[in-house]
């Protein structure tokens, strides 16, 4: 899995080439892109502000071009044009692709230059559907600027029956609506909970919908003085009812509603309720979620029994990632071992991969660690059976690394493990829009790609994810907001690849952007590179001008207190967090001071760097307490923490760091690992 870097930067720095005054590259780029080419001459027009050359490409590549660039060309034309010309443009892009896209740009048209009989035109017939609730919109308001009646039992199912949408709060503000329900709608849209909560009497009067039903468990939920009185309400409105979406919604919000009284049985018996009116897959899936949620403030047998009972009859197994990730945490609070080793053996094929890895991987930690009695052999044995099936996970990459060293896989079965990580998806490639990605980078137009990516990113192949994001790294160099978008791109492709991945792939994911910077910080103090790299991956994606709603700071995401504690201790008197240099360096003198006085552990430190070291030096003392000694293991008190944002940062770090050691600085996994867990 080495990189084969010569081949690599030869390759980017070929991409990078200026293309204008490129003889050569011209004529392999016409060659390669034929008519297309057509659009991204005329994209280079438009940059240099050559408007008549612009539209005389785009009409060629609109005329000539594949389908994908045809339509990009007919849009950039259409920004060119005046009106008169911009609408018909428009009008030709819904005649060639008749789909709701095209017509809903065809009607903004419309609406915004008042030519409203042509959308009563367009939007004739249209099925009365929520997924042409957008098309309704322009519907009404077509027929509100003719002057021509509205009919309102169909407005008034539109606000009530579909989900609600920008769309609707515009109709409303706009047409200055009065209607008591409308304006219930619109504040729980809002979540101005207590404004609703003054028209809940009026709206639970008059005929109800489901969705209806659902805005009412909310504003009770959120704005209720009394939780009791609440459910009273609802139940004697529900219990009546017929109509399954409506007590299915009637049902879910009394368990929420009963569940903030405390009487936990009566709220499980709400949402085993709503999962019987259940009519599809995700409703049933929210409505379990919370009741097996609810079970936890009993003994845990019950909820191990509802697990028995529910785990093959749920639908979507990472909807409850989360729930399990909690009840991981609980049983080791509780130091309920076997308990744990049960859970492990109901939700074996059942849970996700994720959470899966998880628990064989810890219970197998747990019986090797002598916490569930059993002979040395069996120790042995179903240790590493565990350990097997952990690493046989191959969606979350920390446990895949722990569970491949612990199983004995050897350096070179680790890293054929890596590269077969990612869950594969099924990818039903889209020529066209590959075309115009590839066209983009070979052209030179880095701000084009991202946006275009996102959306056709389901149709993408990892060889055209792999170009692109590689493009963008490269003008990264030049304009730091496209490293950030070069390394979603490659992220997101190696979470969810068609094929096994490839070294260069894993390169984009864990760049090494701020080379320079980190490398003076790492030898001023005496930190490893890799591990300074996994944590501004971490925290912020390679992105400096990011800013949390903590209010961090930039690629190390520090807070203004710490920056100053930091800089005392650095005097230095004047300082910007937003300047990248001073961020990393400031960043890595605290991870470093963290480590020093933290038992010189990195990964406690890391834990510190997060939750911050009061925090994290009390953990310490209950961990002691829970795991019967003082010398416990990292990776069982990473399970145990209470901050699941904690625990989740401690994995994504060893994992980051461990890839980038192997990557680019002759370290094995393991070494990785036995470092950063010491």
């Amino acid at each position: 899995m080495k990189l084969n870097v010569p081949v690599i930067l030869f390759y980017s720095l070929l991409m990078c080439l200026p293309v204008s005054g490129c003889k050569a590259s011209e004529g392999v780029l016409q060659q390669k892109y034929g008519v297309d080419a057509a659009y991204f001459e005329g994209l280079r027009c438009l940059k240099n502000k050559n408007y008549s050359d612009a539209c005389r490409y785009f009409t060629s590549a609109a005329q000539e071009g594949s389908p994908v660039i045809a339509r990009c060309a007919l849009k950039e034309r259409a920004a060119l044009e005046d009106v008169s010309a911009r609408i018909k443009t428009y009008e030709e892009i819904y005649r060639r692709y008749k789909d709701k896209e095209s017509r809903r740009e065809l009607c903004e048209q419309y609406l915004k230059y008042r030519q409203p009989k042509k959308i009563l035109d367009l939007t004739y017939g249209i099925k009365f559907e929520p997924e042409f609730s957008d098309d309704l919109y322009y519907r009404y308001e077509a027929l509100s600027q003719c002057h021509e009646k509205i009919d309102g039992q169909s407005l008034y199912r539109w606000f009530v029956d579909f989900p609600f949408t920008e769309r609707h709060k515009t109709f409303i503000e706009e047409h200055e609506q009065e209607d008591e329900v409308l304006l219930f709608r619109k504040y729980v849209y809002e979540r101005k909970y207590s404004r609703a909560l003054d028209y809940v009497e009026k709206v639970m009067e008059g005929g109800t919908s489901p969705l209806l039903y659902s805005d009412i468990g909310k504003t009770f939920l959120y704005a209720a003085p009394d939780y009791r009185s609440a459910v009273k309400k609802l139940e004697t409105a529900v219990i009546p009812l017929s109509d399954v979406d409506s007590c299915f919604y009637g049902w879910f919000y009394i368990g929420r509603l009963t569940s903030k009284t405390g009487d936990v049985n009566s709220a499980m018996s709400a949402f085993l309720q709503a999962m019987q009116f259940a009519q599809d897959k995700s409703k049933f899936d929210n409505a379990l979620w919370y009741l097996l949620n609810e079970s936890l403030k009993l003994p845990y047998t019950e909820t191990i029994n509802l697990i028995a009972v529910y785990a093959p009859h749920w639908h979507d197994s990472s909807y409850y990632d989360d729930f399990f990730e909690t009840l991981s945490t609980n049983l080791l609070s509780k130091q309920l071992w076997k308990q744990y080793l049960e859970v492990t053996g109901l939700i074996d094929g059942f849970a996700s991969q994720e959470t899966c890895a998880k628990y064989f991987y810890v219970s197998g930690r747990l019986i090797e660690e002598r916490y569930i009695p059993m002979s040395v052999a069996e120790c042995k044995q179903q240790s590493e059976e565990y350990f097997k099936k952990a690493a046989g996970c191959r969606t979350n990459l920390y446990y895949l690394l722990l569970a491949g060293q612990k199983a004995g896989y050897s350096q070179k079965e680790m890293e054929e493990a890596v590269l077969d990580f990612g869950l594969k998806t099924s990818v039903k490639v889209n020529a066209d829009a590959e075309r115009l990605l590839e066209g983009y980078a070979d052209y030179g137009f880095p701000e084009y790609i991202y946006d275009a990516w996102n959306k056709y990113s389901s149709e993408i192949s990892m060889d055209c994810a792999c170009k692109i994001a590689l493009f963008l790294k490269q003008c990264g160099v030049n304009e730091e907001r496209y490293c950030p978008q070069s390394l979603r791109i490659a992220s997101r492709k190696m979470n969810y690849p068609e094929k096994k991945l490839t070294s260069q792939m894993l390169e984009l994911a864990f760049p090494r952007n701020y080379s320079e910077e980190v490398k003076k910080c790492c030898e001023d103090f005496n930190q490893s590179e890799y591990l300074l790299y996994a944590l501004i991956r971490s925290e912020s994606f390679f992105d400096s001008s990011i800013q949390s709603h903590a209010g961090a700071t930039g690629l190390t995401q520090l807070m203004d207190s710490t920056a100053g504690d930091v800089a005392r201790k650095l005097k230095v008197k004047d300082y910007d967090l937003t300047d990248s240099s001073t961020n990393i360096r400031f960043g890595s003198f605290y991870l470093e001071e963290l480590i020093h006085r933290i038992d010189e552990s990195e990964l406690r430190a890391l834990f510190s760097y997060n939750a911050g070291i009061t925090n994290v030096r009390k953990w310490i003392k209950t961990a002691s307490i829970l795991f019967g000694r003082e010398d416990f293991s990292n990776d069982l008190f990473l399970e145990a923490l209470p901050f699941a944002e904690t625990r989740e940062y401690g994995r994504k770090l060893v994992s980051a760091a461990s890839l980038y050691g192997e990557l680019y600085y002759g370290k094995t996994f393991a070494e990785v690992i036995r470092q950063i867990m010491n």
